[in-house]
């Protein structure tokens, strides 16, 4: 019995890994799923840090565990969803210690607006540490699922202009094909996404740094090299 279903084996023969209708085959239902959410933190003035977070979860069976936790606490705090800068360090608390008992990783992008380069640019700066944010959590990928082929589904808060999202998705998707590793990439209102949200509190307590008072708790949080 082939380890691949003939279409795979041709995709992948072929170097193709295209993203949209194509993962919702059958083929692509049978393979593990793993799932991104970004979010950027920065002061509206932009002063201080520009922080881009990337938050991996590793299965689909830790993914709906998170994004029942998250749900419960929108529902019973009267939430319209969490967002870093409004929640209390309680909550925050409480998922980094949700998210700790989960195969989840996140890693962070950090710059200074006081640099020189990105003089007040926040599409510059973003667009700078996307590279290096989205290796780092591919890399990642591979590292925990040396045996198995995956289907990435990358969801990113909503950024304003149709031509910044497709720099944006073409920098991620560059880097997905690169590594052979399947996707679907979209942007998103952070309502509708759970990972999406919590990817927001840990891009803010980054932000903070030493500040934080409960980023510290999180086990797997990595700045990107």
């Amino acid at each position: 019995m082939w380890a691949h279903p003939p279409i795979a084996q041709l995709v992948r023969a072929l170097g193709l890994y295209p993203s949209g209708p194509w993962f919702e085959s059958r083929w692509a239902d049978k393979m593990k799923k793993v799932y991104i959410g970004m979010d950027e933190s920065y002061d509206a003035n932009q002063l201080g840090y520009f922080v881009l977070n990337a938050f991996l979860v590793n299965n689909q069976s830790d993914k709906n565990k998170l994004d029942q936790f998250i749900e419960k606490i929108n529902i019973h705090k009267g939430y319209e969803e969490i967002k870093g800068n409004k929640v209390s360090d309680e909550i925050k608390l409480k998922i980094i210690k949700k998210l700790n008992g989960l195969d989840c990783v996140n890693y962070y992008s950090k710059v200074n607006f006081k640099e020189k380069d990105y003089e007040l640019n926040v599409e510059d700066v973003y667009l700078n540490c996307l590279p290096r944010v989205t290796e780092n959590i591919i890399l990642e990928i591979q590292n925990i699922n040396t045996t198995e082929d995956v289907v990435c589904d990358v969801d990113i808060d909503k950024i304003a202009g149709d031509k910044f999202q497709k720099e944006v998705r073409k920098i991620i998707s560059r880097i997905l094909k690169k590594y052979k590793i399947r996707h679907s990439i979209k942007f998103v209102n952070s309502k509708n996404s759970y990972i999406v949200q919590t990817s927001d509190v840990l891009a803010g307590e980054n932000r903070l740094g030493p500040k934080s008072k409960v980023i510290k708790n999180l086990k797997l949080n990595r700045p990107s090299i």
